[in-house]
């Protein structure tokens, strides 16, 4: 899907570790899930606009540590995803 040009990635400010949102769009359904503070800490899923989970995110451990010193972007996860 990549490399057929159907993803797209932009950055945005944030103060956390990790922050991800993804939006899938298939037949005019449209999806959203946010991830926060690690890589498995989802703080909220939608499904069309309608909330169906959230996470209290001062609640959740921000895992951010554990990758102290490590050179992390964009380009090294694709190639390490392919």
């Amino acid at each position: 899907m990549i490399d057929a040009g159907k993803v797209s990635v932009k950055r945005t400010v944030t103060d956390g570790f990790i922050y991800c949102c993804v939006v899938a769009k298939f037949e005019g359904q449209e999806s959203l899930v946010k991830i926060s503070g690690g890589h498995t800490l989802i703080v909220e899923k939608q499904l069309n606009g309608n909330n169906n989970f959230i996470n209290d995110e001062s609640s959740a451990t921000s895992t951010g540590s554990i990758c102290e010193g490590v050179d992390i972007n964009i380009a090294s996860i694709y190639e390490f995803a392919t």
